[in-house]
């Protein structure tokens, strides 16, 4: 496969949740942290999407739409910067360049200018996706927070722990409860923004 044919495969294998194949089109010093970070932001919009369809169920697809987080997901960029954006929700590939055994792939995420670029490397006779750098730690953590946040808000749902009839009478409710529940998540996407910013100067 070359360049990008390689991340569209990468593109695929994350569609079908096969997470673990991924790392073998990654070069090898950072495929475990990258797949960590995306199974992470996968259970995230799992849990996303599983308490927007329980509410859609039970208390109306207005209120579901209120409080989905999926957007959160939509543009990997702001977070892991443009290294691991590739990994974004509605990603168009583009060109491929290569020179000897480097390669970069542009595309664009939600169709927005100016372009971004994915590198890729030569490893043996096969290209790698490489994102540059280890992803911060406290990265797939939110993500995985934010997760268990939504699943326990969705549990207590299910559970009849927490009445839907008030929050289907006032939306404001339910979107303080969910955002109680990803207070911490959001406080470590915020730490590796930082970290981020300070490993790029």
């Amino acid at each position: 496969m070359g360049p990008r044919a390689t991340l569209q495969r990468l593109s695929e294998l994350r569609g079908q949740q096969r997470h673990r194949e991924l790392s073998g089109l990654i070069v090898p010093q950072h495929g475990e942290n990258v797949v960590q970070f995306v199974m992470a932001v996968d259970k995230f919009l799992t849990a996303n999407r599983r308490l927007c369809d329980w509410l859609g169920d039970h208390a109306g697809l207005g209120l579901s739409q209120t409080i989905d987080q999926s957007y959160v997901a939509d543009d990997l960029v702001v977070y892991a910067g443009e290294d691991l954006g590739v990994f974004s929700r509605h990603v168009e590939l583009l060109d491929e360049a290569v020179v000897a055994d480097q390669a970069t792939v542009t595309y664009t995420v939600e169709n927005r200018l100016p372009a971004k670029r994915a590198r890729l490397r030569q490893v043996g006779s096969a290209w790698r996706y490489d994102p540059g750098g280890a992803c911060p730690d406290e990265l797939p953590a939110a993500f995985q927070d934010m997760a268990r946040g939504l699943e326990s808000l969705l549990a207590e749902l299910e559970h009849g722990k927490l009445d839907v009839a008030p929050l289907r009478d006032d939306p404001e409710l339910l979107m303080e409860k969910v955002k109680a529940r990803l207070r911490r998540g959001v406080a470590l996407l915020s730490k590796a923004q930082a970290a981020r910013s300070a490993g790029a100067k």
